[in-house]
């Protein structure tokens, strides 16, 4: 028998820190009140950067966390940063500073916009093959607020997953099912054959969420007040959760055999019977 290798775990990325350096333009028809703002980063570089006005301490370190983990299991996200904004650059008064999450502006995707027809966000999101990572990342994390408002197509065929601040939230059980809005719509029309080869497939993303490894808050969090105490409150619950999200998975699928928790080998035995 070989010798099994034993992954490498994935590690989080870092954050980028950055500050307002002018006044932004108010960005409409957004549920959040975000900036459009030149900022400079901690090497004097200047980005524009879309700042998320009015998070808790809490909202901004999950939408950091989240962010994180995305881009580890390579999900498409704006690229996250640390903001620290002038009132008086984001429509308040005077020079006292506002510690904001923000994202870069990277060209096309100041374009990119939700599609409003279902249909084809579902058609779109198969077609690049990250439909069943999606759903299984938002029930990962507990996203219970996705809706398609919160994915956008740029005109170039880029997506990227925005808003995720309501997500780990703070009054649930990390084994506690929630709405999953992309795994329902998903199921909606599907078959029993179709459902095991979606259960299949997001068992298999779950592979990856287990190499993640959680070490400590990053240092550019230290801008946010309680940073360390939200962060260990935070990756606790993920880690309570990962336990659970295969059953939470399987009982979402198949939700009149709440007692099975399907293994990938009992779905290919099911679906060669």
């Amino acid at each position: 028998m070989g010798k099994i290798v034993q992954l490498p775990p994935l590690l989080l990325p870092g954050i980028g820190i950055a500050s307002t350096s002018g006044t932004g333009n108010l960005i409409s028809g957004s549920k959040s009140e975000i900036w459009l703002c030149p900022t400079y980063d901690a090497e004097g570089k200047g980005a524009p950067l879309y700042v998320k006005k009015g998070l808790t301490a809490r909202a901004i370190m999950v939408e950091i966390l989240c962010s994180q983990i995305a881009q580890v299991l390579t999900l498409p996200v704006p690229q996250p940063y640390i903001v620290t904004a002038k009132s008086k650059h984001v429509g308040g008064k005077g020079n006292s500073n506002i510690v904001c999450f923000g994202t870069l502006d990277m060209g096309s995707q100041s374009l990119a916009r939700p599609i409003k027809c279902l249909n084809q966000v579902l058609t779109l999101l198969q077609k690049l093959k990250i439909e069943d990572m999606i759903a299984t990342y938002d029930e990962w994390i507990a996203n219970d607020v996705r809706s398609p408002n919160d994915i956008l197509f740029s005109p170039d065929n880029l997506l990227y997953l925005i808003d995720h601040e309501s997500a780990i939230p703070p009054n649930k059980s990390a084994d506690e099912q929630l709405t999953n809005w992309l795994a329902d719509r998903l199921l909606e029309s599907m078959n029993d054959q179709e459902r095991r080869k979606l259960l299949r497939q997001m068992h298999s993303r779950i592979a990856a969420f287990q190499r993640i490894k959680f070490t400590s808050a990053p240092l550019s969090s230290g801008f946010i007040q309680g940073s360390g105490e939200l962060y260990l409150e935070l990756t606790k619950f993920l880690t309570e959760r990962l336990t659970h999200i295969h059953r939470l998975v399987s009982q979402r699928i198949f939700p009149n055999q709440l007692h099975l928790n399907l293994t990938t080998t009992q779905i290919d035995g099911a679906e060669q019977a």
